[in-house]
C-alpha cells in the first residue's frame, strides 16, 4: 500500500531567504566599512610617522632649542597632530633641558672669565624660520639646502657661532677652579673641587713615584760621583805616564831608577819625575773610589804596583797602561751612558728611575767586552814585540790560553813557516786556543 504524502505550508520559506540575504550582505557592507576605516587610519600614521621621521626624527643630542622648535612647527603644518609631535618631543626633552643648562652655564662661565667670549658672526643664524630669509648666494653652499621651511644644515656645515667653545675643565689653572668653587653655582663649585682633587691625587702619587725612584737611585749617584771626581784625574794622569813611557828612558838601567833605588832626587831625570807625579795622580783617583778605613799603606802600595814605574821594561809599562787606559774607557762609557739615560728619564717622567743602573750594564755588555778584547789584543802585541820574530816562530805550532787574540805579525809568521794558505792558517790557529778578531775589530783597534 503506498505511503501517504505529507502537504507543508512553504509559503514563508521565500520570505526567510530574502531576510536572511539582506542581514548577510549588511554585515559584509559593515566588515568592509571597517576594514576601510583601519586601512585609512594606518595609512594616516604611516604617513603621520614618515613627517615626524622626516622632521623631529632628524633630531639628535646636538640639536639646538631652535631646531626643535622648527622642525616641530614644520611636522604641525604637515598635518602631524600635536599630540603626537608633543609625544614624539618628549623624548628629546632631557638632550634640551640639558642644553638650556649649558647655555646658561657657559654664560656663567664667560661672566666668571673661565670661558672666552665667542666672536660674533655675521649675519646672524641665517635662514631660521621668523628670523629672516636665507641670504642670496647660499642656495648652493656646500651643506645647505633651501626646504619650506628655510634653510637646512648640515651636521658638518653648522654656523661657527652655533659651536661650543673648547674649554675641558682639566685645561683651568689653579686661579680659575679657585674662582669657580667660590662661584655659589652648585654644579661649578662640585665640579672644580672635583678637579683639584684630581689633581691633588695625581701630585700625591707623582711624589710617591718620584720618593720611590729616588730612594732607589741614592746608590747609583753616590758611585757616578766618585767616578765623574776620578776620571779627570786618571786620564791625566795616564796621558803624562803614556808620554813618559814612549819617550823617556826610564827603565832598569837609567838615570831615573838609580835616583829611586838610592833616594837622591838630584838624579831624576825629567821623564822619570813627569812618571812619579802621573803615578801619584792615578793614587789619588783610586783613593777617592774607595773607603777610609781602606786606605793604609799596603793598600797604596798595592795600587801603585798596578800602574807603569820607573826601572820597569817598557813592555811591562805599556802593560800596564793599556789595561788602566781599559779601565778609564769603560769608566766613561758608564758615566756617559748614566748622563743620557738620566736626562732621557727626566725629561720622560720627571725623576731617574731606579732601574737606571740594569739598563746602563745592560746597554754596555757589549761595548765592555769589546773594551776588553782590544786591550787583549794590545797587550798581545806588546809581549810579541818583546819576545821578537825568533822566539815566537818557536812557538808557532805551541798552544796558547784559549781566548789569545792571533795579531797579523804572528798569523803571518805561521803561515810562512808551514808554507800553507791564510785559510789554513786561521783553521790552525783556532785549534791551538787563538781568538780570530773581525775584520770589524782590526779597523776599530
Amino acid at each position: 500500500m503506498p505511503s501517504p504524502i505529507i502537504l507543508r505550508d512553504l509559503s514563508g520559506l521565500g520570505a526567510g531567504i530574502s531576510s536572511a540575504g539582506s542581514a548577510l550582505g549588511e554585515a559584509l557592507s559593515t566588515r568592509i566599512k571597517t576594514q576601510r576605516e583601519k586601512q585609512e587610519k594606518l595609512e594616516k600614521e604611516t604617513k603621520q610617522n614618515t613627517i615626524l621621521a622626516e622632521t623631529i626624527g632628524t633630531l639628535d643630542e646636538n640639536s639646538s632649542p631652535i631646531d626643535f622648535l622648527k622642525q616641530s612647527q614644520l611636522a604641525i603644518s604637515r598635518g602631524v597632530p600635536v599630540e603626537s609631535v608633543v609625544t614624539q618631543a618628549k623624548l628629546y626633552e632631557p638632550y634640551l633641558k640639558q642644553k638650556l643648562e649649558d647655555s646658561s652655564n657657559e654664560g656663567f662661565l664667560q661672566k666668571l672669565g673661565l670661558m672666552p667670549e665667542k666672536q660674533p658672526q655675521s649675519g646672524g643664524q641665517q635662514g631660521i624660520p621668523g628670523l629672516g630669509p636665507m641670504p642670496a648666494g647660499l642656495q648652493d653652499a656646500p651643506g645647505i639646502s633651501r626646504t619650506p621651511s628655510g634653510v637646512q644644515y648640515t651636521t658638518a656645515q653648522k654656523p661657527a657661532d652655533a659651536q661650543k667653545v673648547n674649554n675641558p675643565i682639566s685645561s683651568w689653572t689653579d686661579d680659575m677652579l679657585v674662582t669657580a668653587q667660590a662661584s655659589g653655582n652648585k654644579r661649578l663649585t662640585n665640579m672644580a673641587t672635583s678637579e683639584m682633587n684630581r689633581r691633588k691625587l695625581e701630585q700625591d702619587r707623582s711624589f710617591a713615584e718620584r720618593k720611590f725612584h729616588t730612594e732607589g737611585t741614592k746608590d747609583i749617584k753616590k758611585k757616578i760621583s766618585t767616578v765623574r771626581e776620578s776620571v779627570p784625574r786618571k786620564k791625566m794622569a795616564l796621558t803624562m805616564s803614556r808620554d813618559a813611557i814612549e819617550s823617556g828612558n826610564i827603565g832598569s838601567l837609567s838615570w831615573a831608577n838609580l835616583a829611586e833605588r838610592t833616594g837622591f832626587k838630584e838624579l831624576q831625570s825629567a821623564k822619570g819625575s813627569q812618571l812619579a807625579t802621573a803615578s801619584k795622580e792615578n793614587l789619588l783617583s783610586n783613593m777617592s773610589r774607595v773607603s777610609a778605613r781602606a786606605q793604609n799603606q799596603w793598600f797604596e802600595q798595592r795600587l801603585s804596583s798596578m800602574f807603569p814605574q820607573v826601572g820597569q821594561s817598557q813592555a811591562a809599562n805599556l802593560t800596564a797602561q793599556v789595561m788602566i787606559e781599559s779601565e778609564l774607557e769603560m769608566e766613561e762609557n758608564f758615566l756617559n751612558t748614566y748622563e743620557r739615560l738620566a736626562q732621557e728619564d727626566k725629561e720622560k717622567y720627571g725623576y731617574v728611575r731606579e732601574d737606571i743602573e740594569d739598563r746602563i750594564y745592560k746597554e754596555l755588555s757589549g761595548k765592555d767586552d769589546d773594551i776588553l778584547n782590544k786591550a787583549m789584543y794590545r797587550t798581545r802585541q806588546i809581549y810579541e814585540d818583546e819576545l821578537g820574530s825568533s822566539e815566537l816562530e818557536k812557538m808557532a805550532d805551541k798552544k796558547v790560553p784559549s781566548g789569545t787574540p792571533l795579531t797579523p805579525y804572528m798569523a803571518k809568521i805561521m803561515t810562512k813557516k808551514y808554507d800553507q794558505s791564510f785559510d789554513r792558517t786561521i783553521e790552525n790557529a783556532k785549534k791551538l786556543g787563538y781568538r780570530i778578531p773581525t775584520k770589524e775589530e782590526f779597523r776599530r783597534w
